[in-house]
């Protein structure tokens, strides 16, 4: 099971929940969708669980590094010697 179907998985149990307890949008939606997640999570076997613990540090780290390089490029280049002198 990758990312993408463990995501399926958790929007279709939250939408399920979401209708069944009659939310509206807002914080008590956020919490039932971390509430529901952490439940699909736990009750999958460890494997999967590693499996998915490895992919989502794996896509993290991909996202660091790509705002890393774009920090890094928005960063005022040094001054030359000359300008330092004005």
């Amino acid at each position: 099971m990758g990312l993408p179907e463990y995501k399926a998985l958790v929007d279709q149990a939250f939408e399920e929940r979401v209708q069944q307890e009659g939310l509206s949008t807002g914080n008590k939606q956020i919490s039932l969708r971390n509430k529901v997640a952490k439940e699909i999570f736990e009750g999958l076997p460890e494997e999967k669980k590693a499996s998915l613990r490895n992919r989502n540090n794996n896509e993290h780290e991909k996202m660091l590094a790509a705002l890393n390089l774009e920090s890094e490029a928005e960063e005022v280049p040094p001054l030359s010697p000359d300008e330092q002198q004005r």
